[in-house]
């Protein structure tokens, strides 16, 4: 192997590994922020149920009636 096809195999390979840690960062970052970013959204509907509904956002609140037990 000449050197630069060595020093193509080790670009590659370091990008691979870049490639994975960072798609393995994202995933962890995302799960994280699920439950925070649900309630931000709630609340953002609430103050905003005109612009919520032009989005397309429904965000009904669960009333306790005797047909929900």
């Amino acid at each position: 192997m000449s050197i630069i096809q060595i020093i193509v195999v080790i670009g590659l390979v370091a990008f691979v590994i870049f490639g994975l840690w960072l798609l393995f960062r994202i995933r962890t970052f995302q799960d994280g922020n699920d439950k925070e970013h649900v309630k931000k959204l709630r609340e953002w509907i609430k103050r905003n149920p005109k612009r919520a509904e032009e989005l397309g956002y429904t965000f009904k609140e669960k009333t306790k009636t005797i047909d929900s037990y």
